[in-house]
């Protein structure tokens, strides 16, 4: 498959087309492996999937990948044989990748704040049920205490998370 992937991104914009019996020859691989190839990229097509499921060696398939989608699942997938490819540099080049790592920081924050919002919530609750006299103030405490634990858990792993996926788009 890397092979493959390195010939298609040595030429990104190319939509390739023909039945899967066609492109495994053309790829020099067999009919089963290009299968599980295209099922693979699938997700990463421009606004086209390939019959995955209804599949045999005479369908015709195309192949026309949005770069910057099959980039992140290959990163998502932890496929680091596959987005360390040096063609990467051609496609995204490092200023677009800081771009893409700055994204995914965004969506980490708005995570966290999430989890910040659940706390709050939770804790109006708890404060609530203390006035009704239905938990003790001690047991409100205790209530808050455990909540917040929660949160500087998923806290925590949102931000490691967030390094973690930065570092792989950054690493071609």
């Amino acid at each position: 498959e890397k092979g493959i992937y390195e010939q298609i991104l040595s030429n990104p914009t190319q939509v390739i087309t023909g039945t899967v019996k066609e492109l495994a020859e053309r790829y020099g691989t067999e009919v089963l492996i290009m299968t599980g190839f295209l099922d693979g990229i699938n997700e990463s097509l421009k606004g086209y999937e390939n019959p995955i499921d209804t599949m045999e060696e005479d369908t015709q398939v195309r192949i026309e990948i949005d770069p910057e989608k099959l980039y992140y699942n290959m990163v998502e997938a932890k496929a680091n044989w596959l987005y360390e490819l040096p063609q990467w540099n051609d496609i995204l080049p490092e200023e677009r990748r800081k771009e893409l790592a700055k994204d995914v920081k965004k969506k980490g924050e708005a995570a966290k704040v999430a989890v910040r919002n659940i706390r709050r919530d939770a804790n109006d609750s708890f404060k609530k049920l203390g006035k009704t006299n239905e938990v003790s103030e001690d047991e409100v405490k205790e209530l808050e205490d455990k909540v917040q634990k929660l949160t500087d858990k998923y806290i925590s792993k949102v931000d490691k998370a967030v390094e973690e996926k930065s570092k792989e788009i950054l690493t071609v």
